[in-house]
């Protein structure tokens, strides 16, 4: 057995040449809330210091309706904005494509159903950007106790811009 201090058991191969100075630990700050996020979901694949939404600080959420408020426009045609949360592709009775998403904003989670002639136009866009801006339609479930949306147009989310005015 030999210590860990022993210089003849090679425990020092790693910092042997070099000087003091430049192995001394030096002050660094602690990264700001936006750093930390996309540190997180890099190392753990999800945001534990806050909301996932916090990720996209350039968003003008405040010019979209609310996930939470959609009940009130049944049958009407609305703009949400929000984080895909889950994504699943399908095939309708015809054969053709369409998608189902599940997006996200701070006062909930809606259901979209993107059918086929939306997705030809508009399908890379839920691949393309993680928060994106979708208009569509409100449509009540038959029991009234909930609703998803029919997506006519899934784009890019409208930014602030420095001035705090939209993009």
């Amino acid at each position: 057995m030999h210590c860990s201090r022993d210089v003849n058991a090679g425990s020092d191969w790693l910092f042997r040449d070099a000087r003091e100075d430049d192995i001394r630990a030096t002050f660094r700050e602690e990264p700001k809330l936006l750093q930390m996020l996309q540190d997180e979901l890099e190392l753990f694949g999800y945001t534990v210091s806050g909301h996932p939404l916090d990720l996209h600080p350039q968003v003008a959420w405040h010019t979209y309706c609310p996930i939470a408020e959609l009940h009130r426009y049944p049958n009407q045609r609305v703009t949400v904005c929000g984080l895909i949360i889950v994504s699943r592709s399908h095939l309708q009775q015809n054969g053709q494509p369409m998608k189902f998403i599940s997006l996200c904003d701070r006062a909930g989670i809606v259901e979209c159903e993107i059918f086929a002639a939306a997705y030809r136009l508009y399908g890379l866009n839920t691949i393309r950007y993680p928060v994106v801006q979708i208009t569509g339609e409100v449509k009540p479930f038959d029991n009234g106790a909930g609703y998803t949306l029919d997506v006519l147009r899934v784009e890019k989310a409208r930014n602030v811009n420095n001035e705090g005015r939209n993009e």
